[in-house]
């Protein structure tokens, strides 16, 4: 009877004592969630989700210096949410081994409050990196690269993993490849600075892209053959070879696409159906030969609505009025600056067409069919 009952004992003390564990463990659980929602705004679902990894937290000491600090910088209330629900363990954080010497690093490098709000929201990453490790000579890397700190700080801002991508196994690859096809860092930094996660991609999908733009033959020397590797890198191969397969129908040939291509790389981005209207109007309303947009690919870069159209209506009424004695060039008309065109043909013939510039406003304005 006795081992019994001193079994029984022991299995109701062992079992209360779980039970104890379990109830202290749901208690702090519990409290961060209320804490959670109490302070930074959380919803239940949203609180019982993010506490789960920071339930051995049993006073809101260490919270609120990690909340008060972020306030301290500038970030709101909404921005300090957002940072804990990707990363609720940063309510766990030793203030001042680990948030105070980053953003002293930070400023350091010359960046203000705000551009740090901004460096954060968009890099939350970036408070995982190592300081001396990592996060210091990242910071360098990028600020010798690009040639300035104004320049890091723009580009940082925008996130695009710039903190937090490998410069051993990605960044440093990529220049080196790129720089081995004869490009220059200065045109390096103008293609960073305009779509930064161009360096940041794979290398085997830079090698692919140039790869492609070799294949259309536009020279390695040739200022435009990053621009050209950039254009195929945002459109990637597959659209590549579908807008060639689009503009054989407009009857280009794939010489004629890789002509066009060699002179204007940016035009493949267009869109297809923005393509699909500008060849319309070009070969049926202006009357323009096929050939003549291979030549001149730039066009297809311009606006049908705001610059196409509005500018051929003011030279077709001028023609009618015996106002352009000479043939005119239709893509000069169309590459000059809007200053030229307002004052050397709209303006300068206004005596003469009074209703010139408000048929040309209105066309910029609202578009309108030829």
């Amino acid at each position: 009877m006795f081992p019994k009952l001193s079994f029984r004992r022991g299995f109701a003390a062992a079992t209360a004592a779980a039970e104890a564990k379990a109830k202290a463990k749901a208690r702090n659980t519990n409290f961060m969630a209320e804490y959670l929602v109490s302070t930074l705004g959380f919803s239940t679902v949203e609180a019982a989700k993010a506490s789960k990894s920071i339930s051995h937290l049993k006073s809101p000491q260490r919270p609120d210096s990690i909340v008060s600090f972020f306030k301290s910088h500038g970030f709101d209330q909404s921005q300090i949410k957002k940072l804990v629900s990707w990363h609720p363990r940063w309510l766990c954080f030793d203030l001042h081994k680990t948030l105070t010497p980053k953003f002293q690093a930070f400023k350091d490098f010359g960046f203000s409050d705000g551009d740090i709000v901004h460096l954060i929201t968009s890099n939350p990453g970036a408070l995982h990196l190592s300081l001396e490790g990592n996060l210091l000579p990242k910071l360098k890397f990028w600020r010798d690269f690009l040639g300035s700190g104004e320049y890091l700080m723009t580009l940082v801002k925008r996130g695009n993993w710039m903190m937090t991508t490998s410069l051993t196994n990605v960044v440093i690859p990529n220049l080196t490849f790129l720089r081995e096809c004869g490009v220059s860092d200065e045109r390096i930094v103008m293609v960073v600075c305009k779509t930064p996660r161009f360096i940041l991609q794979k290398r085997e999908k830079l090698e692919t892209a140039v790869e492609l733009v070799d294949c259309t033959g536009v020279p390695r020397r040739s200022g435009l053959f990053l621009w050209a590797i950039w254009a195929v890198y945002l459109a990637g191969k597959a659209k590549f070879y579908a807008k060639l397969e689009m503009m054989k129908s407009f009857g280009w040939s794939e010489a004629d696409f890789f002509m066009a291509f060699r002179r204007a790389p940016v035009f493949i981005l267009v869109s297809e159906k923005m393509v699909r209207e500008k060849m319309k109007f070009l070969l049926k309303d202006v009357g323009c030969e096929s050939s003549y947009v291979v030549e001149h690919p730039d066009l297809l870069m311009y606006s049908l609505e705001k610059r196409l159209l509005p500018r051929y209506r003011v030279v077709e009424i001028l023609k009618s009025r015996g106002l352009r004695r000479r043939d005119y060039d239709f893509r000069t008309v169309m590459c000059r600056s809007e200053k030229y065109f307002l004052e050397k043909i709209v303006l300068r013939n206004i005596d003469k067409v009074p209703e010139l510039h408000q048929v040309y406003n209105c066309g910029i304005c609202s578009g309108f069919a030829v």
